[in-house]
């Protein structure tokens, strides 16, 4: 079955009563702190939005990652036990979008595992740390890395 990894770049937040729909956010549930909520905007332009209304919709795995801020390793959060689709886009499919006119996607990881991805350093430049997700789950090295989700078969 395909699957979808995603890659978020976020500071998990303890909060209750938030809507972060809006944007990319990770929630940490304060009362189960293995439990996370993830919420996830589509892109920009839309662009590729197709691949994931169909791993939603079709029940694919989704596979999560995240990292605190640029230039530091992703952290393996887990796989979403629940997901689903809480907006979708209401702006011109390939123009520009605000944030609010995006796509928006809901997942919940009821035990989060928060593995570091070991940094490997033969592995340099642009793009290194997703490249260390893909050599994690022994994926090629040579996928596009300026996309914020991949399609997995």
């Amino acid at each position: 079955m395909p699957g979808i990894i995603l890659f978020i770049t976020a500071m998990p937040i303890n909060g209750l009563n938030v809507n972060y729909s809006t944007v990319d956010r990770i929630l940490q549930n304060i009362h189960h702190p293995n439990e996370y909520e993830i919420y996830y905007s589509g892109q920009d332009t839309g662009k590729n939005d197709d691949f994931l209304i169909q791993a939603v919709e079709n029940r694919w795995t989704i596979t999560i990652f995240h990292r605190k801020k640029q230039n530091e390793s992703f952290i393996y959060l887990g796989k979403a036990d629940s997901q689903k689709i809480i907006k979708n886009r209401n702006s011109v499919k390939g123009e520009k979008s605000h944030p609010r006119e995006r796509l928006q996607l809901h997942f919940i990881i009821n035990h989060a595992l928060n593995i570091k991805i070991p940094r490997l350093p033969h592995i340099q430049g642009s793009g290194k740390y997703k490249k260390d997700v893909f050599a994690y789950l022994n994926l090629p090295l040579n996928i596009c890395h300026m996309n914020g989700f991949y399609k997995i078969d």
